[in-house]
């Protein structure tokens, strides 16, 4: 997922400055603020992989003294066997450093509801201070018959599990 908030090619925005207090370890920004986005997903990390989707929805920064981001977003798949499907992702990931491992969707003990599990994490490959390149691992559960044959993985990360 390509996430760029500011500069040419911009694909986040920030749409409320939140009122609340500044954030003691996100400069610049403030309890509340709400960024709106229409993220390119990418095959891979790289600028030149092929386009898969797009993730579009709303981050929140939603903790006054920790950096976590309340986030709300419908991935689009626009390639492979699930051209035209949707998944909508609620989730509360904490901000962390490049290569650092993000939260889980589901509980604490590492166990998920029935249906998906998102993991988010800085690749560690960002390209500027406004260009960042965050991977979105997303294992999914279709309906039988909706899927190709069980297990098989497509190289863009969508997992087959029915």
């Amino acid at each position: 997922m390509h996430d760029i908030i500011g500069g040419p090619g911009q694909t986040a925005v920030r749409v409320v400055k939140g009122q609340g207090p500044p954030h003691p370890s996100m400069s610049g920004s403030y309890f509340g603020d709400t960024v709106v986005m229409d993220d390119l997903l990418m095959e891979g990390p790289s600028l030149t992989s092929k386009a898969v989707g797009r993730a579009q929805g709303t981050y929140v920064l939603a903790a006054m003294g920790v950096p976590v981001l309340a986030v709300s977003v419908t991935v689009v798949i626009t390639e492979g066997p699930y051209n035209g499907s949707t998944l909508v992702i609620a989730c509360r990931p904490r901000r962390h450093l490049p290569g650092g491992k993000g939260d889980r969707g589901g509980r604490r003990d590492g166990t998920a509801p029935a249906g998906y599990r998102a993991q988010w994490r800085r690749t560690g490959e960002d390209v500027s201070a406004v260009y960042m390149v965050l991977e979105l691992d997303v294992h999914a559960t279709v309906p039988d018959g909706a899927a190709p044959a069980p297990g098989r993985r497509h190289g863009w990360g969508l997992s087959a599990d029915s």
